[in-house]
């Protein structure tokens, strides 16, 4: 009797966009708590290889399977930081002054029972999955 054994040739799906996106999410292997999001990230992708990326950490740099990452879709921000940072002349304020908000155009703001002013953004920064 003889039994013939086939290799599985499937290969894993890889998304188009990963090859041209800035940045990646990496998929967390270990097991994982209930609630607790499967990927980390996203990173900047340093470099390109056939079956791996070299990816910016916060730790240094590493090498990561294709198999493991997914692209990430950041949307641009609609604040510049020259609203949000203070300038050069700026001094220090006193610990219970309101910080000023920076101009949001058609983003009404509300005033909590406190006196805080809360706005609300039209999107979020980031996608997460």
């Amino acid at each position: 009797m003889k039994v013939t054994v086939t290799p599985y040739l499937t290969q894993p799906y890889v998304p188009p966009d990963l090859y041209t996106c800035p940045k990646a999410w990496m998929r967390v292997d270990p097991l994982r708590r209930s609630l607790k999001a499967p990927y980390v990230g996203p990173y900047e992708v340093v470099r390109r290889e056939p079956k791996f990326f070299i990816l910016k950490l916060p730790h240094g740099t590493t090498s990561v399977s294709i198999d493991r990452l997914k692209p990430a879709h950041i949307p641009l921000p609609t604040v510049s930081d020259a609203d949000v940072l203070p300038t050069e002349g700026a001094t220090a304020s006193p610990a219970r002054a309101p910080i000023p908000l920076p101009p949001y155009p058609d983003v009404p703001s509300q005033t909590t029972r406190s006196g805080r002013v809360v706005r609300f953004r039209k999107q979020p920064e980031f996608i997460y999955f």
